[in-house]
């Protein structure tokens, strides 16, 4: 349309505006006339609403209560998912209470692993220091005889 690409809904719309729909009786043939008059009530009304440019509202109307009503299913769905996580959130809750409470005795005890193990080196390296005192003194006390 204008050189442009377009959707046959934009085209469709197009002509609804104008009365010049699919089924369109701005110019109504001979035939017509007395098939509209035959035909049934439901028939004539689109034939008119058509007519009228009302068609266009009308399946613009239908579109957005489909959306309206996909929209709706999603929002149910969405509210059934949080239902469901909200029912696992409190012991997922506690669990991670459970988790933090043992991550930090955790840490308290690798403190007191850690002070004990310095308490340790420290008497150790007394105990050696003191080996190698007596050790001294009495390697320097045989050195003295031997002389």
């Amino acid at each position: 349309m204008n050189k442009q690409a377009c959707r046959l809904k934009d085209i469709t719309e197009l002509f609804m505006d104008s009365g010049l729909g699919r089924e369109a009786f701005s110019i109504i043939s001979q035939g017509k006339v007395e098939e509209i008059l035959s035909s049934k009530s439901e028939e004539r009304r689109v034939i008119f609403e058509e007519a009228a440019g009302v068609l266009k509202y009308k399946n613009r109307k239908k579109q957005a209560e489909y959306k309206l009503a996909e929209t709706q299913e999603n929002l149910n769905r969405v509210e059934d998912i949080v239902y469901e996580i909200s029912g696992q959130l409190e012991p997922l809750e506690e669990q991670a209470s459970i988790a933090k409470e043992y991550l930090e005795h955790k840490k308290r005890l690798t403190e007191h692993e850690v002070g004990v193990l310095v308490k340790e080196i420290e008497t150790l390296h007394e105990q050696f220091e003191a080996t190698k005192k007596d050790l001294a003194n009495t390697t320097g006390f045989q050195d003295e005889k031997n002389k």
